[in-house]
């Protein structure tokens, strides 16, 4: 995820690059497409909000979303993550 720009609607986003080796296949892309529509069904105080799915040529593909402003979660991901 990367601090951005976004020149359209003039203020800060986060880019969430998906697969930054450029190999998007056609199902990740439908459950992008899936997972974005689901988040923007959601408002709430506590949940980023998702703006866009942008495709740059033919498999590489990054989300703009909400850039919020705080730590990172990196040190708790260990704490909270479990395998089952």
């Amino acid at each position: 995820v990367y601090a951005a720009d976004d020149v359209h609607l003039n203020m800060p986003v986060a880019l969430k690059i998906i697969r930054p080796d450029g190999d998007a296949g056609p199902a990740e892309r439908r459950r992008l497409r899936k997972e974005l529509l689901a988040a923007r069904r959601v408002a709430h105080p506590n949940v980023c909000k998702v703006f866009d799915l942008h495709e740059e040529g033919e498999d590489r593909l990054f989300l703009t979303m909400e850039l919020l402003e705080g730590e990172t979660l990196a040190p708790f991901i260990d704490t909270f993550y479990f395998e089952t």
